[in-house]
């Protein structure tokens, strides 16, 4: 998010900025996924539930994932993916 500008802004920001450049939220973030179910998609949310793992392991976990997520998200109703696992 800093990248972006967006290392400080609040969640519904955060939202609107993924929601208008057709972005999808990767988080450790249960409020992401909860907006999911009240907004639907856009933005598309990917809810990595792994532990305390740092950003290379949740690349992994994405890697390792990435036909499922794409199946999922290729379905009109399928608006955020759970990852799930151990912390390393």
């Amino acid at each position: 998010m800093a990248l972006l500008g967006l290392a400080l802004a609040s969640d519904a920001a955060i939202w609107r900025f993924a929601r208008k450049n057709d972005f999808v939220i990767v988080t450790k973030d249960a409020d992401f996924a909860e907006m999911s179910l009240i907004q639907g998609s856009p933005p598309k949310v990917i809810w990595t539930r792994l532990g305390n793992v740092g950003n290379e392991d949740i690349l992994s976990a994405l890697i390792e994932n990435r036909s499922r997520i794409l199946a999922l998200f290729e379905q009109s109703t399928a608006d955020c993916v759970e990852i799930h696992g151990e912390a390393v």
